[in-house]
């Protein structure tokens, strides 16, 4: 791209050449304190050129100084401080650094009711390959940041930043905020009971569980989930702005939103979206973890007008519906058309018991909203004309 996503961002002059970063918001996070070279597998934190300093670039008294580690190349390859990381010009005032945009996936993971904003910077000049709508492969250098925060006061920020041009490239890491806000250290072992809330940060080592899975290191960063109107995104990225501003390789689905339009009813949607974000990052066929289970919602979505109004031959119900799998709470099917009790995707969704709860990782409350748009779905599926529950998917130990 030429002048880079986030230029509205600029709050003060930098040196020519100083910072050449833009920035696409994420979610997750990540940073580090030294941590061991073959951890680094896993997602990056640093900042891609940085060449000068800081010119005419004076905060109030009451912001307080600018990071003058935000150009410290060395610190920003391993951060042990989010404001090493590169996100924010000014940590303790909350200014973004030049380049750095807010983003928004149109499904969120469910994240124990926290809230979540995230930040994403590409490299000036360079441009996501979306050839592959399933799997988007982003430039050496892009980070992305997901802050959490629960009743304003700030919990943690997670960084991922690609460090090399490869999948495992990426550099990954949470930061938990101190009491007066001014930064937040790098938490490789993950933490407890962050700032006198429930909230659980977690291990560098969860973190690469949940993002090793996927294509290119990053979730909810994607076409499905980016594809929102304009018209409602509150400031946030959408897939029209990174295909207007040349962030994209390649085209994206239809000449203006909606992009990639979702099959089904309303309620359909939703559902399906639900599992797309919580569930896809591991239930789809890149994954060592598929387990059988394909939750992607759609991509590569027919043409014509009726194919694409219908959802039965996506992959999240050919690889569900009236498929066998072990015991899970009584349960027999992945999902059984119209009984939610024999249905293993709801009975695990109903529970936080370590060996039977989806998703695994992050949290320790169940989504009553989300559970009860689910039962309601799987309720209103008509059972097989044949009455033969295996339907159209083979049976299997999943």
């Amino acid at each position: 791209m030429t002048e880079g996503i986030g230029r509205r961002n600029r709050r003060c002059g930098w040196t020519k050449g100083a910072l050449t970063v833009i920035s696409v918001a994420s979610l997750i996070g990540s940073g580090a304190m030294s941590v061991p070279r073959a951890r680094v597998f896993a997602l990056p934190v640093v900042i891609v050129s940085l060449v000068a300093g800081l010119v005419g670039c004076g905060p109030s008294p009451a912001e307080g100084p600018p990071d003058a580690t935000l150009y410290d190349h060395d610190a920003a390859a391993e951060p042990e401080r989010l404001s090493q990381s590169g996100l924010y010009a000014n940590t303790a005032a909350g200014v973004l650094a030049d380049g750095v945009e807010l983003y928004a996936p149109r499904f969120e993971l469910w994240s124990d009711g926290a809230d979540k904003r995230r930040w994403i910077a590409v490299p000036d000049g360079e441009r996501i390959d979306n050839a592959d709508a399933d799997g988007w492969v982003f430039p050496e250098g892009t980070r992305l940041w997901k802050e959490f925060s629960s009743g304003g006061v700030k919990l943690e920020t997670r960084l991922l930043y690609k460090q090399g041009p490869d999948p495992g490239d990426w550099y990954m890491m949470s930061y938990v905020w101190n009491d007066d806000e001014s930064d937040a250290d790098a938490a490789p072992d993950g933490a407890e009971a962050v700032r006198g809330t429930e909230h659980a940060v977690p291990s560098q080592e969860d973190c690469v569980d949940c993002h090793e899975p996927t294509h290119d290191g990053a979730l909810g960063f994607s076409p499905i989930q980016l594809d929102r109107d304009p018209a409602e995104a509150d400031g946030e990225l959408t897939l029209d702005d990174l295909r207007a501003r040349g962030v994209l390789r390649y085209g994206t689905g239809t000449d203006g939103y909606p992009n990639y339009p979702l099959p089904g009813s309303a309620s359909e949607q939703d559902v399906l979206g639900y599992l797309h974000g919580n569930c896809a990052g591991c239930h789809n066929p890149g994954s060592d973890v598929l387990g059988g289970v394909d939750t992607r919602p759609l991509f590569h979505i027919p043409t014509d007008e009726e194919a694409r109004a219908s959802v039965d031959s996506l992959p999240a119900y050919e690889s569900t519906l009236g498929v066998r799998t072990t015991e899970t709470r009584g349960a027999t099917y992945h999902i059984d058309p119209g009984n939610p009790g024999d249905s293993a995707v709801y009975e695990r969704m109903s529970t936080r018991d370590s060996d039977l709860a989806m998703p695994p990782l992050a949290t320790d409350v169940v989504d009553e909203d989300a559970t009860a748009a689910v039962r309601a779905w799987i309720e209103s599926l008509e059972a097989p004309g044949d009455g033969d529950a295996d339907g159209a998917g083979a049976d299997g130990n999943q």
